[in-house]
């Protein structure tokens, strides 16, 4: 199911109160239109009715693909983040929310991931789409970054976001003061990596890893 709370905002420039919808679960087959408002990142901007000031509100949700038996937890609070590996483990305690809700239906074959962004939640998103594994990107993506921090060492703590531009394969280079341009991801290399750790990772469905970021990646390198 999908689960929107109405809340009140007030506006620090104007001080107008206005309601925003918090979309805290989001079902793409019940709210497909949610889906490209999440992506566009709309769907955390809450617009002044006074004054017209656009503003990101950071909420937790729990993004479900239910066509393509996906879920991603988007947490908010660092503290939140064993409680949500439990519950995706089956592990549910006395613990009745709405992600409890739809884990005690039957979703062994379900593709589980918990993201610490936004910008995160919408990569995964787009990754899955694409049809690739998320944790190939995320190596790619590591061996890029130091590529890119050693001609740019401004860029050291730069991070990289997968995305799909014109049917070209991109990474969106971002830091404190937003997105700074794409590097090309170079032609045959997911495949090659993908090649070369095939034997070497559990099934992307498996319930043994949610957290799939730059820390996965370099403990997987032996980095760390």
């Amino acid at each position: 199911m999908s689960m929107c709370e109405k809340e009140e905002i007030q506006c620090p420039v104007c001080g107008t109160t206005g309601e925003f919808e918090m979309w805290k679960s989001v079902n793409t087959v019940l709210n497909p239109e949610k889906k490209e408002q999440l992506l566009s990142g709309s769907l955390f901007q809450y617009i002044c009715p006074h004054c017209g000031k656009s503003y990101n509100i950071d909420y937790p949700m729990l993004y479900h693909q239910m066509e393509d038996q996906i879920m991603i937890y988007y947490v908010v609070q660092e503290e939140d983040i064993q409680m949500v590996e439990e519950q995706f483990r089956g592990d549910f305690g006395s613990a009745e929310s709405e992600l409890t809700k739809v884990l005690k239906k039957d979703m062994d074959s379900y593709l589980y991931r918990i993201v610490g962004s936004q910008r995160e939640l919408m990569e995964k998103i787009r990754i899955f789409d694409a049809g690739k594994d998320d944790r190939i990107v995320e190596l790619v993506k590591h061996i890029i970054s130091d590529a890119v921090a050693d001609k740019n060492p401004d860029l050291r703590d730069a991070n990289l976001y997968y995305l799909e531009e014109d049917g070209e394969f991109l990474f969106v280079v971002v830091n404190s003061k937003g997105a700074l341009g794409t590097v090309p991801i170079p032609k045959g290399m997911y495949e090659d990596m993908a090649e070369g750790v095939r034997d070497k990772l559990p099934d992307l469905r498996s319930r043994s890893e949610f957290r799939i970021d730059r820390a996965w990646a370099s403990k997987a390198l032996g980095m760390e």
